[in-house]
């Protein structure tokens, strides 16, 4: 991914067999951007309803794959709730939101005019920065499905066509929350006519940046070793359902660990490469989702824009780092019985250095400096199958290495109350030790030895809930 540009729909390059006859050339193949054009300045008058946007995405699909997507069943129960269906005038949404999303569309070439997006450049850390409206617009094609697809060999998709169909595996709240979020961005941009729009912020004043960051294994074993931090201050926040609610996402100064999904919507596997993490900025939310896994569903709609909330979303930073894949490892241990993956040799290794590249990502400039604090939760403790205590110690121990201030530990719901309970009495039992203050590296240095002792068959695999007991008998 880090080596090709990702060609856009607008390139000259592209070339597609004209089926409908739309450009009316005497070539065998033109330029998909010139079928893709006229599709567009034709649905201004075509696109009347929930059916006939349906239409254009078929065709759209037909001239760019050879083939229109089977099933868009989820996508046309979800338009016709917002279309409001049965309403005898057309929908706000046809009038004066669908034309602008077309002119937004048709911008293309103008705003990306090398007719890609670059690859992440540089060593340690790479970065992109667009503005609102370069976002805006390759969001718009996402939902047209009319890009091509990813240079490089991925299971990803590139579009939000896995948001369209109906399947016994969808997860449908989800989705329709996915979906809220999508069209309520939508009537945004199509309401943009003050100067404090989605649109008419530049890149200057709003910019929304990707940076891409690595560190090595042995950069965090170097610095626990090294460095003399102290622990930051961990809180545990327990909410009665899980939330993307406002007060959890980092805002206005610092970070939230977001969960990362490969396949979007549904998706079975983690985002990135195994040691890379991405951060994101100045994403703004237009909705929140309570619950998790297959329970997630829309919990509320944003409305307010507020010229403090915006500069609150202009900083807002999401740190995607990927937890390992723990639940199809082999646990059998060579002398017999059954292991911890997390607690395998190089899982705990591996896994600081990916929060800790996440947490010291923050910068003025060029000058490094803290968030003032970070959100986290159970990272990579569902489908990934990873412990909770480890993955407890293992982000505290990062979050302090790259001086955050404040750990906080949101968690949601019954399921979840007994181990923040447990998180809760461990950092007490830490913030009491009698002896000297301790640092990351006591913690993490114990947690490493009860993974040697386990492989070599010194000391027995605990209960995945008696993980605290022994560090803090180790200590």
């Amino acid at each position: 991914m880090a080596d090709q540009s990702f060609v856009l729909p607008c390139s000259p390059s592209i070339l597609r067999l004209d089926r409908f006859d739309v450009v009316g050339s005497d070539e065998p193949e033109v330029p998909f951007w010139q079928i893709l054009s006229g599709l567009l300045e034709e649905s201004l008058h075509s696109v009347r309803d929930s059916a006939s946007l349906i239409d254009l995405l078929q065709t759209i699909s037909v001239v760019l794959h050879g083939e229109a997507a089977k099933n868009y069943e989820f996508l046309r129960e979800f338009l016709d709730q917002h279309l409001t269906k049965f309403t005898p005038e057309p929908s706000k949404f046809i009038v004066s939101t669908w034309p602008r999303l077309v002119s937004l569309a048709l911008q293309l070439p103008s705003l990306f005019p090398t007719d890609t997006i670059p690859p992440f450049q540089g060593d340690e850390t790479r970065q992109l920065i667009f503005s609102r409206r370069h976002v805006a617009c390759l969001v718009v094609h996402q939902f047209l499905c009319s890009l091509p697809a990813h240079p490089w060999q991925t299971e990803s998709f590139v579009d939000l066509s896995p948001w369209y169909s109906r399947g016994e595996a969808m997860h449908q709240g989800a989705v329709q929350a996915y979906l809220t979020a999508l069209f309520t961005y939508f009537e945004a941009i199509g309401a943009d006519e003050s100067n404090n729009g989605i649109l008419h912020h530049s890149v200057e004043d709003w910019p929304i940046i990707f940076k891409l960051s690595e560190r090595a294994e042995s950069t965090a074993s170097s610095l626990l070793r090294n460095m003399a931090a102290s622990l930051s201050r961990l809180t545990v926040i327990q909410l009665p359902h899980e939330s993307t609610d406002i007060p959890y996402l980092g805002l206005p100064d610092g970070a939230c660990v977001i969960s990362a999904n490969k396949c979007v919507g549904s998706g079975a596997t983690g985002t990135q490469e195994e040691l890379h993490v991405l951060i994101c900025q100045g994403a703004e939310a237009m909705v929140t989702i309570k619950g998790h896994g297959r329970r997630a569903s829309l919990d509320k709609i944003l409305h307010t824009r507020s010229p403090s909330s915006s500069a609150n979303w202009r900083s807002r930073t999401m740190l995607f780092m990927d937890a390992l894949e723990l639940d199809l490892v082999v646990r059998a241990l060579p002398h017999g019985g059954e292991n911890i993956p997390d607690l395998m040799p190089s899982s705990p290794h591996r896994e600081l250095a990916k929060a800790y590249t996440a947490f010291c990502s923050h910068s003025k400039g060029t000058i490094q400096t803290p968030y003032s604090f970070a959100t986290t939760g159970n990272w990579g403790c569902g489908a990934f199958g990873g412990n909770k205590q480890v993955k407890a110690i293992i982000q505290w121990c990062a979050a302090s290495m790259a001086n955050v201030p404040e750990l906080r530990y949101v968690l949601g719901g019954a399921e979840q109350k007994r181990f923040g309970e447990e998180l809760s009495r461990f950092v007490g039992q830490v913030a009491e030790y009698t002896g000297k203050a301790l640092e990351p590296r006591d913690l993490f240095n114990a947690l490493t030895r009860l993974s040697e002792d386990i492989q070599i068959g010194k000391a027995r695999v605990p209960n995945p809930d008696e993980i605290f007991e022994y560090i803090w008998s180790n200590l």
